[in-house]
């Protein structure tokens, strides 16, 4: 039981009194900086982190941008007391309420539960910490001397080193840690504990942000004895790591940069394994004839085609005709003019690096596409056996063919200079696990 009647009189300032105070100093804080709010919409393991930076004004004003481009200058905020100090975004601006705007499957918003008000619980060095309101998340609002244009500059340059090179390598004293980094809508990171003693829980997800020095985690987290948590970025080893050198991700850039072409497997004899030949002309035949079954309002001349295009969303193929990606049919009546044929796509084809024994292999991954109607959908069985052939390889590029061309171009005073340019043309592919497995990549125009 209290000896006193009123809790207030364990203090020696009423509770207004506090609230005020605490009020103002989460005001002076705000407005004696510039920002970045490490931001995890929804759920955090499955969207990842993101970066929003804020410059808050003492006329309750706040320019706001987020790192994927959205945001404008001068939207108000409010400081109010809803049990402790909370910072409300009260005026719409992108730069955050985007992230939770619904749509028609997540109606409490599109990466589902998603704060945009916040309450203020400590300030720690240039750090303030918060708490969303809806998913009780800690958020850290971290200082910079940056504008956001400075900042998010620096941050590119960061996020483009995954552009060109891959991270492959990830250690924590001196201890190699399988992993995988991912950066789509935010930036997630996958992990495989190795003191989880529980196989099926040895597999663990947390989110992370690009800053503009490198990279920070949702919450610290605890690998062989090593708190991790913020990471930096050694540029010139490629490396991003602590200030104790004991934790380190290595970025190694692959062989061959494949993912800025576009290319194509041509299935003939010589150019792909025999078996895939055989299976592909099994599948031509049998979607011929299970699309004929479906009645002469459907039976069209159709067939499979025998280019496959990786890469690139749509171009002009090896036959100069408008193609997709992936393993694609066609249909010689839907259209008059030949070069308008139709050329569905349902199974596409992109590349993957893999780092594994201290070598890259190439790898393909395939995404569906299903918007077609009844007349289409029968052949996704017969491109899903093609894709899931190629599929179930890793490949090591074994041989590259170089082809030099001559590039004229004009230069001053209407003489001609002649530039030499070396072009990829044709690349070798072959499985890790059975040699009788392999493809020739062409490198489309």
């Amino acid at each position: 039981m209290s000896c006193v009647d009123n809790d207030d009189n364990i203090f020696e300032e009423t509770v207004d009194v506090r609230m005020q105070k605490n009020k103002e100093e989460f005001f002076k804080h705000l407005t004696q900086g510039k920002w970045v709010i490490d931001f995890f919409p929804g759920t955090y393991k499955g969207y990842g982190g993101t970066a929003i930076h804020a410059e808050f004004f003492k006329n309750y004003k706040v320019n706001l941008h987020s790192e994927r481009g959205a945001g404008k200058d001068g939207t108000s905020y409010d400081i109010i007391s809803r049990s402790g100090s909370l910072l409300s975004f009260n005026e719409y601006n992108e730069g955050i309420h985007w992230f939770a705007e619904p749509n028609g499957y997540k109606p409490e918003g599109k990466f589902g539960v998603t704060d945009y008000e916040f309450i203020y619980q400590k300030k720690e060095g240039d750090i303030l910490y918060t708490k969303g309101i809806k998913s009780l998340f800690t958020y850290r609002f971290v200082k910079t001397e940056l504008t956001y244009e400075e900042y998010f500059a620096k941050q590119k340059e960061i996020k483009d080193l995954f552009e060109t090179k891959q991270a492959v390598r990830f250690t924590v004293n001196g201890k190699s840690i399988k992993f995988k980094m991912k950066e789509s809508t935010g930036s997630t990171f996958t992990y495989y504990d190795p003191d989880e003693k529980d196989k099926k829980k040895q597999k663990k997800r947390t989110a992370f942000v690009f800053t503009d020095k490198g990279v920070r985690f949702f919450k610290p987290f605890t690998l062989n004895g090593v708190e991790i948590f913020e990471l930096f970025l050694n540029k010139e080893k490629s490396i991003f790591e602590n200030k104790e050198k004991t934790v380190k991700i290595e970025l190694l850039e692959p062989p061959i940069d494949l993912m800025k072409e576009s290319w194509a497997i041509v299935v003939e004899e010589g150019k792909v394994p025999a078996k895939f030949i055989e299976l592909f002309l099994k599948s031509r035949e049998a979607m011929v004839k299970n699309y004929y079954s479906l009645g002469s309002l459907y039976a069209h001349d159709v067939y499979l085609l025998n280019t496959i295009y990786i890469g690139k969303s749509s171009y002009r193929g090896l036959d100069d005709k408008l193609r997709n990606t992936g393993i694609s049919f066609a249909s010689e009546n839907s259209s008059p003019n030949p070069d308008e044929v139709y050329y569905p796509t349902i199974r596409v084809l992109e590349f993957k690096y893999d780092f594994a024994d201290e070598h890259f292999n190439l790898n393909f991954v395939t995404t569906v596409w299903s918007n077609f109607g009844r007349g289409w959908s029968f052949a996704k069985k017969h491109l899903r056996t093609l894709s899931n052939f190629i599929e179930a390889h890793s490949y090591k590029i074994e041989n590259v063919s170089n082809v030099k061309t001559i590039k004229v171009e004009k230069g001053k005073y209407g003489k001609c200079q002649e530039q030499e340019k070396t072009v990829l043309k044709t690349i070798k592919i072959t499985s890790t696990s059975d040699p009788e497995v392999w493809f020739y990549l062409y490198r489309v125009k």
